[in-house]
């Protein structure tokens, strides 16, 4: 029996974007721990960490404040109307923060449509064929430049992960004892 809680997503059990971001952890580990031999399984993690690394910026977005977009907004300059399903402004502000994410938007937009439409940078995805331990690499060649997608989607997520604690989005709340009644033994205060 489904959970009421979930009527009207499309998310299965993933809740929030800490939720998704440990998604991102969860693959990028996964396409290091599967099998240099098993390319087309490492092309579908690449793939899809590239997809939700860049999905981040909905996610995060639908979970700001209002103070917060407008704050994002002015960061990345952008004018346009701020709506919880819209979220121009920290893709722009994201893009231009973190090349990472940057690569993952392309890659993210080249698997949708198969081929980079109106790119920016020439970049492109390949899976290594070279000997031994380099065999099976999903690499992203920026202006002839390959690199790994493994780095670049470790740089992703750091950037994901400070820019979540940064802006204090989806945190947990602490965890306090109900204690002796006396209450806990320091004062709780949320460090700035």
């Amino acid at each position: 029996m489904s959970n009421s809680t979930d009527h009207g997503r499309s998310t299965f059990a993933l809740r929030d974007c800490r939720a998704l971001l440990q998604k991102l952890r969860d693959e990028t580990i996964s396409l290091s721990n599967t099998e240099r031999h098993d390319v087309s399984g490492r092309a579908y993690i690449a793939f899809n960490c590239a997809v939700t690394a860049w999905h981040m910026t909905d996610w995060v977005w639908a979970e700001l404040d209002q103070e917060q977009r407008e704050r994002i907004q002015a960061l990345a300059q952008t004018s346009c109307k701020l709506v919880e399903t819209k979220p121009k402004p920290l893709q722009v502000y994201a893009r231009d923060a973190s090349e990472a994410l940057r690569l993952c938007e392309l890659i993210a937009n080249g698997s949708k449509h198969r081929v980079l439409l109106n790119p920016v940078l020439s970049v492109s995805t390949a899976m290594t064929d070279r000997e031994g331990a380099e065999y099976g690499n999903p690499v992203v060649i920026v202006e002839g430049k390959e690199r790994s997608f493994s780095v670049v989607l470790w740089q992703a997520v750091h950037w994901w992960e400070a820019f979540l604690t940064e802006w204090h989005v989806a945190e947990e709340p602490p965890f306090v004892s109900a204690g002796d009644g006396d209450g806990p033994p320091f004062p709780l205060r949320r460090v700035p």
